[in-house]
């Protein structure tokens, strides 16, 4: 039974010293628009390109041979096709949390809890996928969860953790056991509070709240974080405690051939965040295994082993992303999914994430005729601007630059304050702007309308990126047309 005095009274200090921190306003926005059934596919990528750290994982896990994809996904959208909504909603939410949790991580001591919270839900995840379970990207977040509470405690009781440590330690005490001696509170209690206010899916939520059931994917969690554990010094190992957790997940895995030794080796290798976050190499990881198979390693010895023979320094929350790089990435897949002939709406969004994610303007648009042909209308947007339908031209003002654009058939850069009085680019906050057309057989069908909200004109190569992804539109639509004549 909980003490509830006790447990009000850590958690009151924890969210007073600042240990306990909300949801970044990016993450609660993917929360809330995967609850909504009319979201779509680029609403939600447009609210992930804004995360670059955010970017990068979820691309990086659709990559993974959880996924096992065909070819190599480079893109947000794509990767949103893959994983599912709801997967991108649990992951984001798990890396951000893991993410901000992370920025407080500025001691040896607390960098170890986080990697090996980290750990923790990556051998989660890889069991899981072993064990043939579905969603097994719930296990990666649950896994990282479950032991973060123990790096807010040791972060805003750092001597009071201390003495827990010692007592699980010497006295081999188990983690809910030894909070409630140290603490006065069940750690599983704690933990329960601290998933009710980061409003963890109840499926992650049971994880975190010690809900770990005798089924394979109990079983595949409490393994991970005992090998994770023992692996950063937290409970004691020994060749005898990592042979019968080799024996208990052959059992789960159906898989007598099942070695502890080579999982934890091909679980490093296929994760990129091992060496992106905590620059750990093979090398590394085997000596962390020798280390729990000693077992008389402290957990004060791990950290001091992990921070100078490992990485020495933090993980970086920041993605700084090379434009110049990503640009070709992107118009070879621009290359590839227009050359197969594969769903337009694809071409079109893969083409604005490339230039939302290259050009990093407040706005992309793509607008096209509405049915009466008077008037052009938004139809995918990514950034800023509202809804895509927000967009609307009259396509009978010959004097409007816009119509100019599409008669041309030339690019032209713009100031919205003075030449595109139009509401839209009042309310996105928009000052210069870009217009591309898109061009079949000599008509001008639709414009690619990209804007920034400041009056720094677009560069000749931003231009040129953005004139090139509008051609790829072209060849598109012209495929498309080609196809149905």
């Amino acid at each position: 039974m909980r003490d509830e005095p006790k447990l009000t009274s850590v958690l009151s200090e924890l969210r007073n010293k600042g240990h306990l921190p909300a949801l970044d306003t990016n993450v609660a926005s993917v929360c809330t628009l995967t609850d909504d059934p009319l979201t779509c596919a680029a609403e939600l990528t447009s609210v992930i390109l804004r995360d670059p750290g955010l970017t990068a994982n979820i691309i990086s896990i659709a990559n993974s041979a959880l996924y096992g994809p065909a070819e190599p996904v480079t893109t947000v959208s794509s990767a949103i096709l893959i994983i599912g909504f709801e997967c991108v909603r649990t992951l984001a939410l798990g890396l951000a949390i893991f993410k901000q949790v992370g920025q407080t991580a500025q001691n040896r001591n607390l960098y170890r809890l986080l990697t090996c919270s980290y750990f923790s839900g990556m051998f989660a995840m890889a069991l899981a996928h072993k064990a043939d379970q579905k969603h097994p990207e719930e296990l990666l977040v649950a896994g990282m969860l479950s032991q973060l509470p123990r790096l807010l405690l040791a972060h805003a009781f750092p001597d009071r953790y201390a003495v827990l440590e010692r007592r699980m330690s010497a006295e081999k005490l188990p983690l809910d056991q030894a909070c409630r001696e140290v603490f006065g509170t069940s750690y599983y209690g704690l933990a329960d509070e601290i998933a009710q206010f980061w409003g963890l899916p109840a499926s992650v939520a049971r994880h975190v709240r010690g809900e770990r059931s005798h089924d394979t994917l109990g079983t595949v969690l409490r393994q991970a974080s005992h090998i994770a554990d023992m692996m950063f010094g937290n409970q004691p190992g020994g060749v005898a405690a990592l042979a019968t957790a080799e024996r208990e997940l052959q059992t789960v895995l159906h898989d007598a051939e099942f070695k502890l030794g080579e999982f934890i080796a091909q679980a490093c290798e296929s994760d990129p965040n091992v060496h992106r976050f905590f620059r750990l190499s093979p090398k590394d990881i085997g000596m962390m295994v020798r280390i729990a198979e000693w077992g008389k390693v402290n957990s004060a010895q791990m950290a001091a082993s992990l921070m100078d023979g490992a990485s020495g320094t933090l993980p970086d929350a920041k993605v700084i992303e090379d434009p110049t790089v990503l640009i070709g990435q992107y118009l070879t897949e621009l290359i590839r999914i227009v050359h197969r002939g594969l769903d337009l709406n694809r071409v079109l969004l893969t083409g604005l994430e490339a230039i939302h994610r290259c050009v990093r303007p407040e706005c992309a648009l793509l607008a096209f005729p509405d049915p009466t042909k008077r008037c052009l209308q938004g139809r995918f947007l990514l950034g800023n601007g509202g809804k895509a339908g927000d967009f609307i031209a009259d396509l009978q003002n010959s004097q409007s630059p816009i119509v100019r654009c599409l008669k041309s058939q030339q690019p032209l850069q713009l100031y919205a304050r003075q030449d595109l009085p139009d509401s839209f680019f009042t309310r996105a906050h928009l000052d210069a702007v870009f217009l591309a057309p898109i061009v079949v057989d000599r008509n001008s069908i639709g414009l690619c309308v990209v804007g920034r909200d400041k009056p720094t004109p677009f560069s000749e190569q931003e231009r040129l990126w953005i004139d090139a992804i509008a051609s790829h539109f072209s060849a598109a639509f012209d495929r498309c047309r080609s196809k149905s004549d």
